[in-house]
């Protein structure tokens, strides 16, 4: 490598690393002009000095550690004596300097030691003392490698801690921001990491073995580390699947012609956060932190930004732009052969060019929501004072230079403002007006005191005491998910590998035949049993949530007169966050009336007011699950309504029919006076009527209109190949799956992999059918067709 090239690449490096962190800035502030230059021109050289000597020029990976810890030290000892009028100014820097933290610091190690060869001395190291030579070797080499900046990292958020409490007000303690730290390397970091390493396993090893592991570990680890880094930053958010704001959304949402499946709110943290986000399947997250400061005008035109990205479909353009950045860079890196010279190059091209392109992107996107969101409400007054807000909110300032921006996925406010003013044709002086005035502490507070311009939200002490919480009811379908594509992918070629070792066959078709059976035999009653697995750890919680709040009689529920039910609206089954219960809760009778106490609604009703009670269709299935639907009438309002009953304190879907069964005889009893309850409690009283509202669900047609179930039949075949291939199962070609001659050539590969593949393929359309078969269910019950019809409720 030249003396000018290593300059080059040292002075770009240097350039990036200082920039990305916020070091103009600093250095601004630090040195004076002739200084600066002085700085930018000497330290390239003096890397240059260090690289022409070997044993010196391992200083420079140190050099990239402890630039990072050098840079964090002087913000914390500026943000130490900062003051209220500079708070935003610093913890704009600090803020730019915290995001880059991470990238910049393992770009700056990557780049530091291909200068040097470092990583090839270090192999070379590992080699002589021999802990390259057993498997899995490359993994432990790329973990060891990556150790030093990954350090470097959770030690520099360590040290910021003041900067988060002092300027920010956010108290996360030392050691949870190092947990954070860790827990997010290991979400995103680790797991492409262990992708990399299977893929060069592949080009090295020649085998499918090591990749398959290494897929397979990367996917258990984004989820492992993924769930404990949302739950350590408080951001596990609920749906929000009825109420005046779910209403108000899904209305702008028809206004723009898109389909809304959920609105999420994030309860408040620690980290105070007020943002809104459009997230992936068609949904959007809001923020109580944010909700509870902007008025009803100023969240309806949050809303409608949100969902004019998923009009213009923006989440997936960003994610074309980023991996286009990519390949921009990959095209000439793996078409030409270059040299190891270019090597440091391509490490900073491989990070920023995605990186910007990604930052150029998503700023257009921002200035095309922001047009669309004032088109359809006809607020652009409400848009401009809610995008001060909220980066008044999150301390941050109105304007940042042109440079600043590039790096950053937004605009600035006054940017952004005055576009908003050309499209809406707003006069410049009442846009100044707008950003003086939404800015001042005064209106805040006095926006904040007036309540009916507010949304009405549930109580965060109410969010975080919720037992069938969107964070359960998601885990629970996930974990069902998930345990049944595992067994797709992983029971066949474990048949099949263990009937073989015990050599009781001795040709290959009749073994495929008796592995399908078994197979198929050993998922039905799987899947009988694994809507139930974490029901006692519900009833449980339940259980000690109704008598520590008393909202259920003692009596009842110690005498087991009380049914843990889940409880659905609709004539039909549907889905609700990948549930088929909306809401769960206790159902007791008392005297004349039937009770129910719920975490989303609580109501009673009378026995005249119970129309029809009859058993129908539930979740859909191959073991016909039922689930008790009661048709209501208020004489009163003439309204009525269908809702349907499914019992939970059951460990399977044949034992739920039974107690569905039973529930509808109690029901029936009760309804024709034969039984007699005990006297109603003083308490039930004040319980209403159910309410009549729109309810967010999905219903079965829409359900199996999605690419995930034959995503299931797809990638369960994929998978099986994979997992066939890590237990040496042979692969001779598709003619030795239909060969009956033992002893003919083309079945010389015996019990072929691709016997597992067509089981799994099988076990994946058992899996999949029942909800095609069951997607035009619904109940038909004669008392309600003399009745009002009951209200729409599939959003």
């Amino acid at each position: 490598m030249t003396s000018i090239t290593v300059v080059s690449y040292s002075h770009t490096a240097f350039s990036l690393a200082v920039h990305f962190a916020g070091g103009p800035d600093i250095l601004a502030t630090v040195l004076p002009g002739s200084l600066q230059a002085c700085c930018w021109q000497l330290l390239p050289r003096l890397m240059l000095a260090v690289t022409e000597s070997h044993a010196l020029a391992m200083l420079l990976p140190l050099c990239a550690l402890l630039l990072p810890i050098a840079m964090t030290l002087y913000i914390v000892r500026k943000a130490q004596r900062v003051t209220d009028t500079d708070r935003v100014a610093i913890w704009f820097s600090c803020l730019r300097f915290m995001r880059w933290l991470l990238l910049g610091t393992l770009l700056a190690w990557w780049v530091a030691t291909d200068l040097v060869r470092g990583r090839q001395w270090f192999e070379s190291l590992l080699f002589e003392h021999g802990l390259m030579n057993f498997q899995g070797a490359l993994l432990l080499f790329k973990i060891l490698f990556w150790i030093p900046p990954v350090l470097v990292v959770v030690s520099c958020q360590v040290l910021l801690q003041p900067v988060y409490s002092g300027v920010r007000g956010i108290v996360w303690t030392r050691s949870e921001l190092a947990g954070q730290v860790l827990l997010s390397l290991g979400t995103a970091f680790l797991p492409l990491l262990l992708i990399a390493s299977g893929i060069s396993g592949v080009f090295e090893h020649q085998t499918m073995r090591g990749f398959a592991f290494a897929l397979v570990l990367a996917f258990v680890c984004a989820i492992f580390f993924g769930r404990r880094l949302r739950k350590a930053l408080q951001l596990s958010p609920n749906a929000l699947t009825t109420g005046e704001l779910r209403d108000r959304a899904f209305y702008l949402a028809s206004q723009l012609r898109i389909k809304l499946q959920q609105v999420y709110l994030l309860p408040p943290g620690k980290n105070r956060l007020a943002n809104a986000y459009a997230r992936s399947g068609h949904s959007i997250l809001l923020t109580h932190y944010l909700l509870s400061h902007l008025t009803r005008r100023e969240v309806d035109t949050v809303i409608a930004h949100e969902l004019a990205h998923l009009k213009h479909d923006h989440p997936r353009l960003l994610g074309f732009a980023l991996m286009g950045g990519f390949a921009a860079v990959c095209v000439p890196y793996f078409f030409y052969s270059l040299s190891e010279t270019w090597q440091p190059l391509f490490d900073i091209l491989f990070v920023t060019v995605p990186l910007l392109t990604y930052y150029f992107v998503a700023r257009r996107c921002e200035f095309t929501a922001d047009a669309t969101s004032v088109r359809v409400t006809g607020e652009p007054e409400a848009m401009i004072t809610s995008l001060v807000k909220l980066h008044r909110l999150n301390l941050l300032p109105l304007q940042w230079g042109k440079w600043n921006e590039k790096l950053l996925t937004h605009p600035s406010t006054v940017r952004r403002a005055n576009a908003i003013a050309r499209a809406a044709n707003l006069p410049e002086q009442l846009v100044a007006a707008l950003l003086q005035e939404a800015q001042t502490s005064s209106s805040l507070s006095a926006v904040a005191a007036i309540c009916d311009e507010h949304y009405p939200l549930p109580s965060p002490e109410s969010l975080g005491q919720k037992v069938f919480s969107t964070e359960f009811k998601q885990s629970l379908s996930f974990r069902s998910f998930l345990l049944s594509f595992a067994m797709i992918i992983v029971m066949p070629a474990l048949l099949l590998r263990g009937l073989a070792a015990l050599g009781i066959f001795s040709s290959g078709f009749p073994i495929f035949v008796v592995v399908l059976l078994l197979s198929v035999a050993l998922f039905l009653l799987f899947l009988n049993f694994v809507p139930f697995f974490r029901m006692k750890k519900l009833q449980q919680k339940m259980f000690s949530r109704a008598l520590a709040e008393g909202i259920v009689p003692t009596d009842k529920l110690n005498r087991r007169e009380a049914t843990l039910v889940g409880l659905s609206p609709g004539p039909a089954p549907r889905i609700f966050e990948g549930n088929y219960s909306w809401d769960v809760g206790y159902l007791y009778f008392a005297g004349d009336r039937l009770c129910y106490c719920g975490e989303e609604t609580k109501f009673m009703l009378r026995r005249e007011q119970t129309l029809a009670a009859k058993p129908g269709p539930g979740m859909p299935g191959w073991f016909r699950a039922r689930s008790l639907y009661i048709v209501w009438r208020d004489a009163d309002s003439g309204s009525s309504a269908i809702f349907s009953l499914r019992p939970l304190a059951v460990c399977s879907v044949l034992s739920m029919n039974r107690a569905v069964k039973q529930l509808f005889e109690q029901v029936q009893c009760w309804r024709s006076g034969a039984r007699q309850p005990s006297p109603p409690a003083e308490d039930i009283s004040s319980l209403p009527l159910p309410e009549i509202r729109a309810v967010t669900g999905t219903s079965l047609a829409e359900a199996a209109k999605s690419p995930l179930l034959l995503g299931v039949v797809v990638y369960g075949a994929l998978f099986s190949v994979f997992f066939a291939s890590f237990l040496n199962l042979p692969f001779g070609g598709l003619f030795a799956v239909l060969a009956y001659d033992p002893d003919s050539a083309a079945s010389a590969a015996g019990f072929s992999g691709w016997y597992a593949v067509l089981c799994a393929g099988v076990l994946a359309l058992v899996f999949v059918v029942p909800l095609l078969r069951a997607r035009n269910t619904m109940v038909t019950l004669p008392a309600a067709e003399s009745g009002n019809p009951p209200p729409p409720t599939t959003e």
